[in-house]
């Protein structure tokens, strides 16, 4: 599996394995909240694009996510990540406690019905969870 660098953004960075169908976003750091809507808006429309069930979101360096933008990630961000398709999700978690609660009330508002999510300390469990698991 060859993880390619197909964005950057400031604040984040997003890689896709062709042959697995798996996407990584990892934000980065502080994002204003205008770099948060723009990076979230950019994974989404990835997901929408390349068809994407299986994904990896890294927020590890990520220092907070602002109560507006969880507001909006749960109105904007979740449904339309849904209706694209999304089934599984394996978090990395935060270093920063506050991050982890924001990131956490988003993810809440998942149906989880329709999608599995994990949490992890690191990128290698996260990934070899989504290999391990099938659409």
């Amino acid at each position: 599996m060859v993880m390619t660098l197909f964005a950057s953004l400031p604040g984040a960075e997003y890689l896709y394995d062709e042959e697995t169908n798996i996407a990584l976003a990892v934000f980065l750091n502080y994002n204003t909240s205008e770099d948060f809507r723009r990076n979230t808006e950019f994974l989404v429309k990835s997901i929408e694009e390349r068809h994407l069930s299986k994904l990896i979101i890294d927020t590890e360096s990520l220092k907070i996510i602002g109560k507006e933008d969880q507001i909006w990630s749960n109105t904007e961000m979740v449904p339309r990540m849904l209706n694209a398709g999304v089934r599984l999700m394996a978090i990395v978690n935060s270093l920063y406690y506050f991050t982890r609660l924001g990131a956490a009330s988003i993810l809440e508002t998942f149906d989880k019905e329709r999608t599995a999510i994990e949490y992890f300390n690191n990128r290698d469990d996260a990934l070899s969870w989504l290999k391990s698991r099938t659409v």
